[in-house]
């Protein structure tokens, strides 16, 4: 479940000894003190989602597989009006999905527009897209043993997606302002599963929820009051990211 602003707030009111205190309010101490600490463990954990230690299952409240169709490009964007929140980061590529309901590419005017079908769920996938940075990119194009190799088609195909990029031009407007991912081998205007973890919401008022497991209530408490604690000028530094801090939060999301 994920966790009431409120809990937060009463946490913190009792450490501070102000429950029956005007001295802390939710629109100037509260709600900027918990947003810092929801940017402060997104913060934390970028540099973690690339490592075999982390496990996307304690943060399910962030979690979603949806279904694109990918540009003509093999590219796929990812629009936040159209998802209704922002991308966080990629968790697993998925060419050749199983889907809810037999489906077909969509055809688009703009060739360079990739599209979320809403219409449409993800079931399964035997494929799975290796990350692969920019220079592996390049050099797999013809490595039949390497991920994203244009060589072997069909069942032999071994796909790898490039991280994010800016393809836009005059002559290229389908994702205007858009990052976009490649994958390779292509697939154009086709079907493409997409796991990943949206970035999870600020709030604004006392009646929100954060999306975080309760396992973090108290991680989240502690890190509100060392903004409040700096806003009052004791130097503590709360934006210094520790390895044991670090380990913990992994603990509290594993």
């Amino acid at each position: 479940m994920p966790i009431l602003v409120q809990e937060v707030v009463n946490r913190m009111a009792s450490r501070l000894d102000a429950e029956d205190s005007d001295r802390y309010r939710f629109e100037q101490d509260y709600k900027p003190s918990i947003n810092g600490a929801k940017d402060w463990i997104v913060t934390a954990l970028n540099p973690v989602f690339s490592s075999d230690k982390f496990s996307s299952e304690g943060l399910r409240e962030l979690t979603y597989t949806r279904i694109w169709q990918a540009n003509k490009y093999s590219r796929i964007s990812f629009d936040p009006l159209a998802m209704g929140h922002t991308l966080w980061t990629i968790l697993g590529v998925y060419p050749n999905p199983v889907l809810n309901q037999n489906a077909s590419g969509v055809s688009q005017t703009d060739p360079s527009l990739s599209l979320l079908r809403t219409d449409l769920s993800f079931i399964s996938s035997e494929e799975s897209a290796q990350r692969l940075t920019a220079e592996e990119w390049n050099i797999n194009s013809k490595n039949i043993f390497q991920a994203g190799n244009n060589i072997l088609k069909g069942e032999l195909s071994f796909y790898g997606y490039r991280d994010f990029s800016n393809y836009a031009s005059t002559t290229y407007t389908g994702a205007t302002g858009l990052r976009e991912i490649a994958i390779r081998p292509d697939v154009p205007n086709q079907l493409v599963g997409i796991e990943y973890l949206k970035y999870p919401t600020q709030i604004s008022l006392i009646t929100d929820t954060l999306d975080f497991p309760e396992s973090m209530t108290e991680f989240i408490v502690e890190k509100a009051l060392g903004y409040i604690a700096y806003k009052q000028g004791d130097g503590t530094n709360i934006f210094q990211i520790t390895e044991m801090e670090t380990k913990r939060l992994l603990a509290l999301i594993s």
